[in-house]
């Protein structure tokens, strides 16, 4: 039997350089797919730090956070910018700032082209209908939040053709109205009150049944069971501002519950104004308390659009906040043009004054006249002649 030997032409090294061709075209690829994955990743991170920015924005909260540890920091405070200066836009970066924890952060950097470089901007429409920078808006006005990051390129190959990437997050929403018909700017105010701890299942003990006496009582007399009256709570009614704040005012009013004691707080720069005990009850309010509390000091041009919450003492559910507005321009009486009244000639003639002689002169002038005509009939008639 001939058996027939098959040579192979191919050497180990040929092999070998196909590999390393596919090779590299195939990690190119598996790091191409990696680096997209990143990308992708910071910009849904982002898009959803702003969407939460922006809807924190729209309910007019403010949380006070410590703005020297979390927001000193040079982006945040340089260049004329310092978010503390509102503490509701501070609260606001805050929250975008939370959500953006998954992604690796260079606090310290304020150049667009540094990796890992981010940065939180709030826009909002103010009292004039502008939009205005580092600014929340005010109610029923659309509120802009958006999120900048650069994402870093970790791959060597392609590192050195874009190091890195930009990604932006961009929300856009209308304020509520907060502040006004009512409503009130802080998240525990629509809750309802505390309610009184309920007891654990199975802590209670079972009740021991007690032996039956043999002898049997006789019969006493029947007391008569005192009625014991029922405490009925009395209903709480909220804090609600009258009137609003006023720009070039000294003082807010408010009305609630009789005799409790309020505070007036600016949630934006986080200083008390003033407080006051409500007196009443009046009639007329939306609460039986009514007062009117001072503010130290008083409310500028400077404090317009700013938040104002007025709450119970010791009491944070008890509150309403408003916002300040501008004083209404007073209408200055322009001085009012009286013509001068001219004589208009009317087309009714005048009568003209008539010669007429005194009634004395008119009867001897017709008795005369008369009497001569009667005598030249009579003499006609009897065939007299008529004297000239």
């Amino acid at each position: 039997m001939i058996k027939i030997k098959r040579r192979f032409s191919n050497s180990p090294g040929q092999a070998l350089v196909e590999f390393a061709l596919i090779i590299s075209v195939l990690l190119a690829m598996i790091f191409l797919i990696i680096e997209s994955a990143r990308i992708l990743w910071a910009w849904n991170t982002v898009q959803n730090a702003a969407r939460e920015g922006a809807r924190y924005a729209i309910t007019g909260q403010s949380e006070a956070p410590t703005c020297a540890v979390d927001f000193g920091l040079p982006k945040f405070v340089t260049g004329g910018r310092d978010v503390c200066d509102d503490l509701r836009l501070a609260s606001v970066i805050d929250k975008a700032h939370t959500h953006m924890a998954g992604l690796p952060l260079n606090e310290d950097s304020v150049v667009f082209e540094d990796d890992q470089y981010y940065n939180i901007e709030v826009w909002g429409v103010n009292q004039q209908g502008q939009l205005q920078y580092d600014f929340a808006g005010v109610p029923s006005n659309p509120v802009v939040v958006r999120v900048t990051y650069r994402v870093p390129i970790i791959t060597p190959f392609f590192s050195s053709i874009l190091p890195s990437i930009p990604v932006f997050g961009q929300e856009t929403l209308n304020n509520e109205t907060f502040g006004q018909l009512g409503g009130s700017g802080n998240e525990g105010a629509a809750l309802p009150p505390n309610l009184p701890p309920l007891p654990t299942p199975g802590v209670t003990p079972s009740p021991t049944p007690s032996p039956t006496p043999s002898n049997t009582p006789t019969p006493g007399p029947t007391s008569t069971p005192t009625n014991t009256p029922t405490f009925t709570p009395t209903p709480r009614c909220d804090i609600q501002f009258e009137g609003g704040a006023v720009a070039g005012n000294n003082f807010v009013l408010i009305t609630g519950d009789v005799g409790i004691t309020v505070t007036v707080i600016n949630l934006s720069t986080g200083a008390t104004l003033g407080s006051a005990v409500l007196g009443g009850p009046f009639n007329g309010h939306a609460c039986a308390g009514f007062g009117t509390v001072i503010l130290n000091p008083a409310l500028t041009s400077g404090n317009i659009g700013q938040v104002l919450l007025a709450q119970q003492t010791n009491d944070g559910t008890n509150n309403d906040t408003t916002i300040v507005v501008g004083a209404p321009p007073t209408n200055t009486p322009s001085p009012t043009f009286t013509p001068v009244p001219t004589n208009t000639p009317t087309n009714t003639p005048l009568p003209s004054p008539t010669n007429t002689p005194g009634s004395p002169y008119i009867v001897i002038f017709l008795t005369v006249v008369l009497g001569r005509i009667f005598n030249s009939i009579c003499r006609v008639i009897t065939g007299q002649p008529t004297s000239q």
